[in-house]
């Protein structure tokens, strides 16, 4: 069973920390296109944190989370899905629920440099 405080925070202080923090991001999936969601930023690694994705084909740099309400997005985008913030664009590397009331969701920023060419198709 919840603590009162644990039951009072629920219910009247997540929304005002939602409304206090929130941002509007676009999340870009090529299947439905842009849609437009509010969640709380934040930045984890701004400009460290290079690290491969474990099979050496692609480094990041930089990493931040954003935590949605559910009732916002009932559900995740898809990994590699682009999250567009004030002209930063991030990729969805996880997402996970953190409570029966919201997601968080893992991004980082692909270094340019270190992105692997399309294959060609024949």
């Amino acid at each position: 069973m919840a603590s009162s405080f644990a039951t009072y925070f629920n219910e009247r202080a997540r929304p005002v920390l939602h409304r206090t923090h929130a941002e509007v991001v676009v999340i870009r999936n090529e299947v439905a296109g842009d849609t437009e969601v509010s969640g709380v930023w934040k930045r984890a690694l701004p400009d460290g944190g290079t690290e491969a994705d474990g099979l050496g084909l692609q480094a990041y740099d930089g990493m931040a989370t954003l935590v949605v309400k559910l009732e916002d997005m009932p559900t995740p985008p898809l990994v590699g899905d682009e999250i567009i913030r004030e002209d930063e664009t991030w990729t969805l590397r996880h997402a996970e629920r953190q409570d029966e009331w919201t997601w968080i969701l893992h991004l980082s920023r692909p270094r340019d440099d270190q992105v692997m060419p399309a294959r060609m198709r024949t």
